[in-house]
């Protein structure tokens, strides 16, 4: 009895790394690139002429189901 058992656990095992690893084989690839660069920068967004870290609007007299829009114009100062 004890070595039917062995057996059957044995063979489990063997089908269990079998699927494993082809599974992970199917989501496994390796592919190369030439000719590309890579460069680094900065991106320092400016909302308007104001402080990026800074900018205050006010709103008042809403209700509930108003709405409204505004224009924010964000400028790239960096090298991006």
């Amino acid at each position: 009895m004890n070595k039917k058992i062995l057996i059957s656990l044995s063979v489990i095992a063997v089908v269990a790394a079998i699927a494993v690893g082809g599974t992970i084989a199917y989501f496994n690839d390796t592919e190369t690139s030439t000719g590309n660069t890579f460069t680094a920068g900065t991106l320092n967004l400016k909302v308007g002429d104001n402080d990026p870290t800074d900018w205050n609007f006010q709103v008042g007299g809403i209700k509930p189901g108003d709405s409204g829009s505004k224009e924010v114009v964000l400028q790239n100062t960096g090298s991006i």
